[in-house]
């Protein structure tokens, strides 16, 4: 009657449960290949400045891949296209073609 409510109350001993345990070998993985953007899409770059807690920061999006990109701008005249520059590199360098770029002035 002990050892009932021992177990009832702890539950099985380990080394119990580790003699009874089957090893299972796992289920094979799967994988699935993802067609990725064609190299040759054609990008829209939507930009603006943004001002956060005094810091300068350019944030761009583009469409219709949806990718957002922020880089922080020390001086404005100077690191503006810089940063701008960079930004569209950063697309030509994966294939991608930025033919127009909108900003509100």
């Amino acid at each position: 009657q002990d050892v009932a409510r021992a177990t009832q109350i702890f539950g099985r001993s380990l080394a119990e449960h580790k003699g009874k345990t089957k090893t299972r070998t796992a289920d094979e993985v799967v994988i699935e290949h993802v067609q990725a953007y064609p190299a040759h899409q054609e990008q829209v770059l939507y930009v603006d400045v943004m001002f956060v807690d005094g810091d300068m920061y350019l944030v761009s999006v583009s469409d219709p891949l949806d990718l957002i990109q922020a880089g922080h701008i020390v001086n404005k005249g100077a690191d503006l296209r810089r940063t701008l520059e960079a930004q569209i590199n950063a697309y030509h360098s994966r294939g991608f073609k930025i033919v127009e770029v909108r900003c509100d002035g």
